[in-house]
């Protein structure tokens, strides 16, 4: 019969203690997680059936032997030991790295000159924001502006935005709710900043509702492949005959 030990070194992993097979302080041990160990054991917490037993309560192996059968036994109290894992390794496992690269760009943000390229393939209305202004207020540059001061391939954008003009607050708000929702459920990476401001608009030269969504990734800070996914997800939510309504053309 066939007995369990319900903790092993203050671990709760529940065991199969098997029948002992040779006078030996091994004793193999079927874990009930699709592995098997080998545990080294001491006599002194082992305690055995009535006819495995002798008068001090140490296992005999001569009674053993003379009675012709292996006692079964359980752990009474498991003191501090070792496990060996008779597990293969898998040849096709990776080795773990020591640096988390959740982004794929090894922990970098994209530079001026990747940006620009990626660029092209968003709508003509995104810009890329070389810096961040004082007071955490995003200034209104350009990549285009001064690029020969540049260098593309060390320079570190800020971010990218665009901004989408509305005929009032409320229609401003829908055109929220819609933007949430797509970085919700689609991309699950969100913009750096969604400003709801009232402006000047200076194609018309009057006063509108402009929502400003600005796209940084916050852990590299600076700019990531998610940001112009996120970025191409709001334009193709922006060819919707429902959400052309709630922008000024």
């Amino acid at each position: 019969m066939k007995r369990f030990l319900p903790i092993l070194e203050s671990r709760r992993i529940y065991c199969t203690c098997l029948r002992r097979s040779r006078p030996d302080d091994t004793m193999s041990i079927g874990i009930h997680r699709g592995r098997s160990y080998s545990y080294f054991a001491s006599q002194h917490i082992l305690i055995y059936t009535a006819r495995g037993k002798t008068n001090s309560g140490s296992w005999n192996p001569h009674h053993e032997r003379s009675s012709g059968f292996t006692p079964h036994f359980y752990a009474k109290s498991v003191i501090t030991r070792h496990f060996v894992s008779i597990d293969r390794p898998d040849p096709f496992a990776r080795r773990p790295t020591s640096k988390c690269d959740p982004y794929g760009q090894d922990g970098k943000p994209l530079t001026l000159g990747k940006a620009r390229t990626l660029l092209r393939t968003v709508e003509p209305e995104w810009e890329i924001i070389l810096r961040e202004g004082a007071n955490n207020e995003v200034e209104e540059e350009r990549a285009g502006d001064n690029s020969a001061t540049k260098n593309d391939d060390a320079f570190v954008p800020f971010a990218i935005a665009r901004n989408f003009w509305h005929d009032d607050y409320m229609v401003g708000t829908q055109f929220l709710n819609h933007v949430a929702a797509v970085a919700q459920i689609n991309a699950q990476h969100f913009p750096h900043q969604v400003i709801f401001d009232r402006k000047l608009q200076s194609r018309t030269k009057t006063w509108k509702i402009c929502t400003r969504v600005v796209c940084r990734t916050h852990v590299l800070q600076g700019l990531s492949h998610h940001d112009f996914y996120l970025a191409t997800l709001i334009d193709i939510e922006m060819q919707r005959p429902e959400m052309r309504k709630l922008v000024v053309q």
